[in-house]
């Protein structure tokens, strides 16, 4: 594989990267992540969000305080660039507030023939023009299902009552051209927009965009306008679309799909790695290794239950106790992941109740006792897996991220994206470095 080529990618995309994290900072620190629309839980955007709020925009009679401006930024950024001969009236511009009635729908046998329907978005001025939209966006930004001769309808009823005055318009989640299903064999005039911003073509967020600035005094739309825009960004992965359109142009695709290739050598070089460095941060606080040979390769390969390390202090030969990272099972939603805490380890269980004595903490400190008993509220290890009740006496915490996120599942999950990248950039190697201060502080790690 070309070393140049994959520097070269990495370096367009690092941009990318850092523009989308530079973005979800500045969202967390304004409070952005509620969101109105994504609250309200639409069953059908397409219907109930997404095409209400457009008609509501391009009404220059609504109550949002800007009048035309929207309308016109629309006509401007949209329309013009798609039908650049096109006139409409913005002064006597009107806007239908619900699906506007064609007639009841006749699919015709004989081409160009059909008619009726409903459409989504109707603009028309008192000069004979009009807009026609029809807006395809279900809830995760895939293209509603299309209607049989859906556009060559809509078409029809331009044709029939506007002649040449009128543009339509077919509006999707990627700016996509509709199938001769839609069409009809016919080549009917039909203009694809995109919500994305892609190519520089025309599409709702430039628009949207231009509403924004336009809005800036009149707060209460200008909100609205800055979440729904937030909103499709969301729904669509806009800097997702615009990484993978980089790592897949021609140019990129040999070298990301041989990245690609070397995936699962990649991840276990970095849990390799982070053992590693593991293993060297608990030498310095005077543990090492039960036995001098390499953990267990389970942990690095993470293709099997079972993978251990386990680490013990001077006293190694005498005692039964240890301080163990492993895991069960790997993923299982119940239990899985992995956990660390203080373990029997020799399997033998007669003084129990001595070893209790000798590692009993008392400690009032909520950062103390994950380590030393299982978190209310977060999973635990079944029954069935082995006598855990009494391979961990002292009490046990499965490996979460530094913010203790039950619900999300990184850190114990050693296949996790986020997981990986915080083993790399030593955020989990921190947290671990607090368990064994933990240690440190209660005098464990000299009993060990």
């Amino acid at each position: 594989m070309d070393l140049k080529a994959i520097q070269q990618l990495l370096q367009e995309a690092q941009p990318i990267l850092q523009k989308s994290k530079a973005e979800k900072k500045e969202r967390e620190a304004k409070g952005e992540y509620f969101n109105v629309f994504e609250n309200l839980h639409f069953t059908r955007p397409e219907e109930h969000l997404h095409t209400p709020f457009l008609r509501m925009l391009l009404d220059k009679d609504a109550n949002h305080g800007v009048g035309k401006g929207f309308l016109e930024a629309f006509l401007d950024k949209v329309v013009k660039k798609l039908k650049p001969d096109f006139q409409y009236d913005v002064n006597s511009s009107h806007v239908e507030y619900k699906d506007k009635y064609i007639g009841e729908v006749k699919i015709s046998e004989k081409d160009g023939e059909s008619t009726g329907g409903e459409i989504d978005i109707f603009l028309y001025d008192e000069k004979g023009h009009a807009i026609i939209i029809e807006n395809k966006f279900d809830r995760y930004g895939n293209p509603a299902q299309e209607q049989p001769r859906q556009l060559e309808r809509y078409h029809n009823f331009g044709k029939k009552e506007y002649k040449d005055n009128f543009i339509l318009i077919y509006l999707t989640p990627s700016g996509q051209d509709a199938s001769e299903y839609s069409t009809g064999p016919n080549k009917i005039t039909c203009y694809p927009l995109s919500y994305d911003k892609y190519d520089n073509k025309p599409n709702i967020l430039s628009w949207l965009d231009v509403c924004l600035n336009k809005s800036k005094g009149c707060p209460r739309i200008h909100e609205v306008i800055k979440q729904y825009i937030t909103f499709i960004k969301n729904t669509r992965q806009i800097m997702q679309n615009e990484l993978l359109n980089l790592l897949l142009s021609e140019e990129n695709v040999d070298v990301t799909l041989g990245i690609l290739r070397d995936g699962q050598k990649i991840k276990e070089k970095i849990r390799r790695d982070f053992c590693n460095q593991l293993v060297k941060l608990a030498g310095e606080y005077g543990l090492e290794l039960r036995e001098q040979k390499e953990y267990d390769d389970n942990i690095v390969t993470w293709n099997s239950d079972y993978g251990w390390m386990i680490f013990v202090g001077k006293k190694r030969h005498q005692s039964q106790v240890g301080f163990v990272i492993g895991n069960f099972s790997r993923k299982n939603e119940d239990y899985g992941g992995m956990l660390y805490g203080l373990s029997i380890i020799n399997g033998y269980f007669s003084n129990l109740g001595e070893l209790k004595n000798v590692f009993k903490i008392k400690s009032s400190d909520p950062n103390d006792q994950p380590l030393f008993g299982p978190e209310k509220g977060y999973h635990q290890l079944p029954e069935n897996k082995g006598n855990f009740k009494r391979e961990f006496p002292f009490g046990y915490s499965f490996l979460y991220d530094e913010n203790r996120e039950k619900d999300k599942k990184r850190w114990f999950d050693w296949d996790d994206p986020q997981t990986l990248v915080d083993m790399r950039n030593g955020k989990m190697l921190e947290f671990m470095k607090t368990r064994f201060e933990i240690l440190k502080k209660y005098g464990i790690i000299d009993k060990l």
